[in-house]
């Protein structure tokens, strides 16, 4: 008998290494938590055309996580469709998801920062070049002790 209720997938990598693209391909069944939807949306980004405001940030991570833990109480399988760059923003994902019973599996976007660069040329919404910079140089790869199954994206 398997001992898990549901799987937590979290992604780890900065802006435009391809996490959203990973979850439309691979997971769209998934329940969906993405705090960038949440900040769009409070944002109104499809009228302002303003994507991100400091200001806002508390209200989009408290309502991330209210989604989160919803989820969690109903079982779901769930996608985390943030950077997750360091183990102080993954912690609490992990540590709710185990009480849970859930199967946590860690997808590490392990790919060149020339690649990310590029790819960010390529998108609709482009992240500026410095906070891609900076959050490569913060990103703390996973740990053995925080997932059960771990995948890792090259390219």
């Amino acid at each position: 008998m398997n001992k898990y209720i549901k799987e937590l997938i979290i992604p780890i990598g900065p802006a435009g290494c391809g996490k959203s693209s990973y979850y439309k391909k691979f997971y769209s069944n998934y329940f969906l938590v993405c705090p960038d939807l949440i900040r769009f949306r409070i944002l109104d980004s499809e009228n302002t055309k303003i994507y991100f405001s400091y200001e806002i940030e508390p209200e989009v991570w408290n309502e991330a996580y209210q989604i989160y833990d919803e989820a969690l109480n109903k079982n779901y399988n769930i996608f985390f469709d943030s950077t997750n760059l360091t183990l102080k923003y993954r912690y609490p994902l992990v540590a709710k998801a185990l009480k849970k019973s859930y199967f946590i599996h860690i997808i590490y976007f392990k790919i060149p920062i020339e690649i990310i660069l590029e790819r960010n040329l390529q998108r609709e919404r482009k992240v500026r070049e410095e906070v891609i910079k900076e959050q490569y140089k913060n990103l703390e790869p996973p740990e053995e002790y925080e997932y059960d199954k771990l995948t890792i994206i090259s390219q």
